[in-house]
């Protein structure tokens, strides 16, 4: 099928990323079986994005992720604000389940372009710094972002 009957497929239900406990699933000329213990981890729309990125690279076009590096590359080049909501674009456009690696670096996983676009209270959702809190490690390792959004101070100082 091509992309635009697949798009239908999700709108109607017959491709799906969730299954109701107690679904019949149907496997074309494999058999079909009653879903059971059902745990799902990516909705439908972010299936399509990844689909969308995976036609992209069988054709050998970049995708979201590739097109997402090239955005923060520009950011640290240029440090402008239209490069910065460039790259939030470009992050946003990625399957969120496929965030993680953007930068191809398993220590610091996406950290840094979050930082550039949310602020630099993301580094607190860094595992590292995560797994360090846990274990009442001092001091706590972070990352230096150039182009960092600062932190935004307590509400309460403005008092």
């Amino acid at each position: 099928m091509d992309l635009e009957e697949f798009k239908k497929k999700l709108k109607t239900g017959w491709v799906v990323t969730n299954l109701p406990e107690g679904a019949s699933v149907g496997l074309s000329f494999l058999g079909n079986f009653t879903a059971k213990d059902v745990k799902s981890f990516v909705k439908e729309d972010e299936f399509l994005k990844e689909v969308i990125d995976e036609i992209a690279a069988l054709n050998g076009q970049p995708t979201s992720s590739d097109i997402c590096c090239q955005a923060y590359k520009e950011f640290q080049e240029t440090k402008t604000e239209e490069a910065r909501n460039k790259l939030k674009t470009a992050y946003e456009a990625i399957p969120e389940h496929n965030r993680r690696y953007v930068l191809h670096d398993m220590d610091v996983k996406d950290i840094p372009i979050r930082m550039i676009i949310y602020g630099e209270d993301e580094i607190e959702k860094w595992s590292h710094r995560i797994a360090s809190k846990h274990l009442g490690l001092k001091p706590l390792p972070t990352i230096k972002v150039e182009g960092a959004l600062k932190r935004k101070p307590p509400w309460w100082k403005f008092w």
